[in-house]
């Protein structure tokens, strides 16, 4: 089982975006519920991991859009996570003023993955539209894991056997079933081999 360390706070960063003559629309707040996710045991290449559930909240007195992305901290500590290999469902959403919404967080590893320990941001924020200078509110979580060495052979049976179980049980009834289809195929050809052979002998 994924060993992991949460930390359960809300953490507020306040962003200003410049671009014109300032334009401030309604209060549209956010918060999130988990401040970071440390994952404590080694991911290996090529696999499929499920964090926990982030609660977003629209904090302010306004109803909008929403949506939750994967930003990079650039410590020199440690790698930025590729945002591809985050699934945030859902990403985008519209909330009203103290309405919550859930979003189910996942790490795919592809097989090829450098090993190393890695971080990134998952942020939410009310997204907007339109010119000039606009405030808005932004929450994160901190996400930090560890990558273990693997070898590509290794990673690509384990991708093998994660897709296996994502597909069950058509995943084990196919290959069953076109076994069954060759067993029954050999078996009545060296029936017909052997009747062959007793009416020439």
């Amino acid at each position: 089982m994924l060993l992991l360390r949460l930390t359960m706070i809300t953490l507020l960063v306040p962003a200003a975006f410049a671009a014109g003559t300032q334009q401030v629309d309604g209060d549209q707040g956010v918060s999130v519920d988990l401040g970071s996710i440390a994952l404590n045991e080694k991911l290996a290449p090529g696999g499929q991991y499920r964090l926990p559930t982030l609660t977003v909240r629209n904090i302010g007195d306004e109803p909008g859009e929403y949506e939750v992305v994967v930003i990079h901290l650039n410590d020199a500590d440690d790698e930025d996570a590729p945002e591809h290999w985050f699934d945030l469902q859902p990403s985008r959403f519209f909330l009203e003023p103290n309405q919550a919404q859930k979003v189910q967080l996942r790490i795919g590893l592809p097989a090829g993955a450098d090993p190393g320990r890695y971080q990134a941001l998952i942020e939410a924020h009310a997204t907007t539209d339109g010119e000039g200078v606009r405030v808005r509110a932004a929450a994160a979580s901190r996400v930090s894991f560890e990558v273990k060495p693997s070898t590509i052979w290794q990673a690509w049976l384990l991708l093998l056997r994660r897709s296996f179980a994502d597909h069950s049980p058509w995943s084990y009834m196919l290959p069953a079933g076109l076994l069954a289809l060759v067993l029954v195929y050999l078996w009545r050809r060296y029936v017909r081999l052997g009747i062959r052979l007793e009416r020439r002998s």
